[in-house]
């Protein structure tokens, strides 16, 4: 990160927190060394986490630097998995359109489809019409017969037998959590840009009669 950039986001940070006396100043500066590995944006972003943080934590200088370094951390990580699942998932797509060469398919259970719809967000894995699928089916049901289990695996023809448009249903979960996530971004934009809501003015309202 250049100079001029930190420099950007030390005023950004002072101005979020009323950061102004010369000692405020001087402390922001000190951060330097700890946070040059770190973008700008990353910085900008946890600015303004620490300052949407329902705790007590953000009152007190002396946590800002841990709560910037536990933000990045954060969405590093974040990041990184989400990298390793999308190879991940490249890489499986050559094997098997359903399971991704894995050998079970996750499926909205049946138990909690009614008049085509997911009343509740929980799955089971089926075993796959997939080669790598038949042998997960016949080694997981062997295995639960040999501890003299009465549960069995469904296998995907089984399992849509019961539930023949599951790809709808899924499909439609998830662009309802899709649709829940872009206005949780755009809640979050609103808040950085036009500042949170204002709960003293709120509590008047309530009190008036």
């Amino acid at each position: 990160m250049m100079e001029s950039q930190f420099d950007l986001w030390q005023r950004i940070h002072r101005d979020l927190f009323g950061l102004h006396s010369a000692d405020d100043v001087r402390m922001v500066g000190l951060w330097d060394g700890s946070l040059s590995g770190y973008t700008f944006e990353e910085l900008r972003d946890a600015s303004f986490a620490i300052a949407a943080d329902p705790t007590e934590r953000a009152r007190f200088r002396a946590n800002h630097l841990a709560m910037i370094h536990e933000f990045v951390h954060a969405r590093r990580a974040d990041t990184a998995a989400r990298e390793r699942a999308r190879q991940d998932r490249e890489y499986a797509s050559a094997a098997c359109a359903n399971c991704h060469g894995v050998g079970v398919v996750r499926v909205p259970n049946a138990d909690f489809i009614v008049d085509g719809a997911f009343t509740r967000e929980f799955f089971v894995e089926v075993a796959c019409a997939c080669g790598v699928g038949a042998a997960r089916f016949n080694a997981i049901n062997a295995r639960l017969a040999a501890a003299e289990s009465d549960r069995r695996i469904l296998d995907l023809a089984q399992y849509e037998a019961m539930v023949p448009d599951w790809r709808l249903i899924l499909a439609a979960a998830d662009e309802a959590d899709e649709h829940e996530r872009a206005a949780e971004d755009l809640a979050s934009q609103v808040d950085r840009t036009a500042g949170p809501i204002d709960t003293q003015t709120i509590a008047e309202r309530i009190r008036r009669p």
